[in-house]
């Protein structure tokens, strides 16, 4: 039977669970879809779409503005388009998964669904698919990494060069628009060894013989990976475009002590993989994976039988999902990025805890224990999806009255003003829970620039038709003397708007 052939056979036999799957993801993620909203830097691609392509380009990204390229037709941003394809692409992705665990293994079904909605329902999902400028775009990424494995075929199978270049093809691809699937690349591979070696009786014989029979899957690694770089280069000679060193900056690696970066990775392990912090809680990798080491403890005392491979993954895959930390050295990155890595890394981990409970009695607990993991989750997920909706109106409505205040003093020449926000104004509440960037919104996100926050909420007044004259450093710092010298109250108080000559000062 030819792969296409038994991809439909699978389609056919699990098409139910295929539904399934997708439905959980579009009822998940139904807040999203229903609201109208959008994350901070969408504003910058509603306004001038050119610059944020070209530091794109900047950033290794040429596949994103390729495909940015590709869609950036009609109305730049459109929330209610960009999120019903990209929790289609969401559900998508969760389908590949299943596939490659489906063929794999003999577990049954229901625990391999739990394993995979573990995946859909990680909460970093929602801080990545909240960028909508982007979203789209990322997850044909996911979905063009999951298929190259399909398509050169999982160990076991045969395949062939024409196979290994469509694979390499997708791979190169996947990592031009977002790069950070390098290291979720990295991570499929490693999960294709553990499943691989789950239902074997026996070890190979050296490491040599471990890898040989992924060595397809590795060569598409590698060869994708210097095909990437080769191109990404290329790419920056043509657009003549400098490279942004986005990356090496954020990496405190030779700018300090190396006993530094290590206390300091020391100290960002400890509070986000063992402690965890809200609300994402990223220690609950370090505790599957230990749970998962242990109930595979358990299965060699009673099998007899140590599979060192398996082993070896489970370690290879919590060192992927810390490898942001230790590249960086000072935190974590954009959580973002993590995605999806760490998603991943849950799902083989809660898929191996199942497998090698031997007692069904064991994996029943185990798997009441995984739904209310996996329910917490998705309570995690809303909850994000009810503050980016709150905030969102929130910053609608304060612009608004900034609006109604300006027009009430006979101001419609807005080009003509300089509107300056001193200060910075959050909207959190008991209905609210923040992310990294989540539940932050133009008023409060760069408040710490030379000229404040003012960017961004020009970006926003721009985007609902409302253009200002551009705010510099030495106009910022003598809004703030003003709002010193007259007293100004916080808006929407009558003083917190006032107009001196040609500038418009509100106080935040």
């Amino acid at each position: 039977m030819s792969d296409l052939q038994d991809f439909k056979a699978f389609f056919r036999k699990r098409l139910s669970v295929i539904t399934f799957i997708m439905l959980t993801t579009l009822l998940l993620y139904l807040p999203k879809l229903a609201n109208f909203s959008y994350s901070i830097d969408s504003e910058r691609m509603i306004n001038n779409p050119a610059e944020v392509l070209k530091s794109w380009i900047g950033i290794g990204r040429f596949g994103l503005v390729f495909l940015k390229r590709f869609f950036l037709f009609g109305i730049n941003i459109n929330p209610f388009f960009i999120n019903a394809t990209t929790y289609l692409l969401l559900g998508t992705s969760a389908i590949l998964l299943f596939y490659i665990l489906d063929k794999s293994t003999n577990l049954s079904v229901s625990f391999k669904i739990i394993a995979v909605l573990m995946y859909v329902c990680s909460p970093i999902h929602f801080e990545q698919t909240n960028f909508i400028l982007q979203s789209t775009e990322v997850l044909i990424g996911y979905n063009l990494l999951f298929t190259s494995f399909v398509v050169l075929g999982l160990p076991g199978h045969q395949t062939n060069w024409y196979r290994l270049l469509i694979g390499v093809t997708l791979t190169t691809f996947s990592f031009s628009i977002y790069p950070s699937l390098i290291i979720a690349a990295a991570t499929v591979c490693t999960i294709v060894f553990h499943v691989s070696h789950m239902q074997r009786s026996h070890n190979p014989e050296s490491l040599v013989a471990w890898l040989k029979p992924f060595r397809q899957m590795i060569y598409m690694f590698v060869i994708s990976l210097v095909s990437y770089f080769l191109l990404n280069k290329f790419v920056l000679f043509l657009t003549h475009i400098a490279k942004d060193p986005y990356t090496s900056n954020a990496s405190i690696w030779g700018k300090v002590h190396s006993t530094d970066v290590i206390t300091s990775i020391k100290t960002a392990f400890y509070e986000q993989f063992i402690v965890g912090t809200k609300p994402f809680i990223f220690s609950i990798t370090t505790f599957l994976g230990f749970a998962a080491v242990l109930v595979l403890l358990l299965s060699i005392m009673k099998s007899k039988f140590i599979n060192w491979p398996v082993f070896l993954s489970l370690f290879l895959e919590y060192l992927l999902a810390l490898s942001p930390l230790i590249l960086l050295g000072a935190s974590i990155g954009p959580i973002r990025a993590l995605t999806p890595t760490i998603p991943l890394v849950l799902m083989i981990y809660v898929f191996t805890i199942f497998y090698y409970l031997n007692f069904t009695s064991l994996r029943v607990v185990a798997a009441v224990l995984m739904s209310l993991l996996l329910f917490s989750q998705t309570k995690t997920t809303s909850d994000l999806e009810q503050t980016d909706i709150l905030t969102f109106q929130s910053e609608t409505i304060l612009s608004n009255q900034i609006m109604h205040k300006i027009n009430e003093l006979n101001i419609t020449q807005y080009h003509e003003y300089r509107l300056i926000v001193v200060g910075s104004k959050s909207f959190e509440s008991p209905l609210t829970q923040h992310g990294e960037v989540v539940g932050h919104t133009h008023f409060d996100w760069d408040n710490g620039t030379r000229v404040g926050s003012n960017q961004r909420i020009h970006d926003f007044f721009q985007s609902k038709g409302y253009a200002f004259k551009e705010v510099h450093p030495n106009d910022y710092a003598n809004a703030v003397q003003l709002t010193q010298d007259f007293n100004m109250k916080s808006f929407p108080s009558t003083d917190g708007l006032k107009i001196f000559d040609h500038t418009i000062v509100v106080k935040l």
